[in-house]
């Protein structure tokens, strides 16, 4: 027995705790016959392996609790230990079947007779019937839903690692598919026992199990685990009710107005019954406006404040031209004053009495 492929990168310790986690290991120590490996031992196991751990752990824990009464004397401890003892509660369950056992053929590990109309390999004896592989799986995923549903369930919170939530969503996944497998097995198988019971319909099988009857457990349980697979089963068998919505005798379920006919703004705009009055309108239009004359006097601080800077820069040039003169001449202002005077005394000598200009061409 190994565990399954698909979770050979997965650790046991996902459904088993640390105490339970060292008898899990010491049963595969026990049970494996080749050497492997730590890792390997630690894997995920299937539902089957699981299965055998379990039954193997009833079966120690059985034997401790004979050890531990050996010492009593009480006439009550041989019905006590037959009790405890698993051999003695499987030939119990065993001893029904008997009559049924003899006229079938028995699975090897549970002892269960099995339907003449299930198609086994010919030769060989399957370990276990139709019914305990359904509940192998069924328990299984039963582990592995409460596993993840300790761990937030499908969505992982936030105080989760990542990786083992993930990790645990893995393992419900492959669990699940798994037993989607054995499903549609059993389908085709209980589709084969039909067909034999059409040809052999006298013959009387009470008492096998049958894949028939694995099918009815399955969906038993799994519709009692989902209650909201069985609220869409009820949903399916329901009639379909009437409609409870009614529409006016005038109600038109054509085309209406252009949109363009609802946009305010829109010249092909037009009041319905329901617009708003003129005063919301109003209402509506009155920051528009504030806005509108905040942005202005905005606009208008702006422009003087540019013209204001504007002249200060004119008048910032006027003197730099002024000390770029002063500079060049040499000379302060009111020497620039007297020279200009001089020049313009000189000017009047070479003009005449009446103010005209004389030019003197040269020879």
């Amino acid at each position: 027995m190994r565990p399954s492929p698909r979770t050979h990168n997965l650790s046991a310790s996902l459904i088993f705790p640390s105490k339970e986690l060292r008898h899990y290991l010491r049963f595969r120590r026990q049970t494996t016959t080749t050497h492997v490996s730590f890792s390997e031992l630690d894997r995920l196991p299937s539902a089957t392996l699981y299965a055998s751990y379990l039954a193997w752990r009833k079966a120690e824990r059985a034997t401790q609790s004979i050890d531990a009464l050996a010492f009593d004397t009480c006439p009550r401890f041989e019905s006590l230990a037959a009790h405890l003892h698993p051999r003695a509660a499987h030939s119990n369950s065993s001893s029904d079947q008997t009559g049924v056992a003899s006229a079938f053929t028995v699975a090897r590990s549970c002892r269960h007779a099995l339907h003449p109309g299930t198609p086994y390999p010919s030769g060989q004896h399957p370990e276990q019937c139709p019914v305990c592989i359904i509940d192998v799986h069924l328990q299984y995923m039963g582990v592995l839903t409460r596993a993840l549903n300790e761990s937030g369930g499908p969505v992982r919170p936030r105080d989760e690692p990542e990786s083992r939530h993930e990790n645990l969503f893995k393992a419900w996944y492959c669990g699940k598919l798994e037993v989607v497998r054995v499903v549609y097995q059993l389908e085709q198988w209980a589709a084969d026992e039909g067909t034999w019971r059409r040809l052999y319909p006298d013959m009387d099988v009470q008492g096998v199990h049958s894949a028939k009857e694995a099918l009815e457990r399955y969906w038993v349980e799994e519709l009692h685990i989902n209650a909201e697979a069985a609220a869409i089963r009820d949903r399916r068998v329901m009639e379909k009710g009437k409609k409870r919505v009614r529409f006016g005798e005038d109600t038109s379920f054509e085309a209406g107005r252009c949109e363009f006919y609802f946009w305010r703004r829109s010249p092909r705009y037009e009041e319905g019954k329901y617009a708003c009055s003129a005063k919301e309108k109003e209402r509506e239009q009155e920051p528009d406006e504030e806005t509108e004359a905040g942005s202005t006097t905005d606009e208008d601080e702006e422009s003087e404040m540019d013209s204001d800077m504007a002249i200060g820069t004119m008048d910032i040039e006027f003197d730099e031209k002024e000390d770029e003169s002063e500079d060049e001449d040499g000379e302060t202002s009111d020497e620039d004053s007297s020279s200009d005077e001089e020049e313009d005394s000189e000017d009047e000598e070479f003009m005449g009495a009446d103010g005209a200009d004389f030019i003197v061409f040269g020879d």
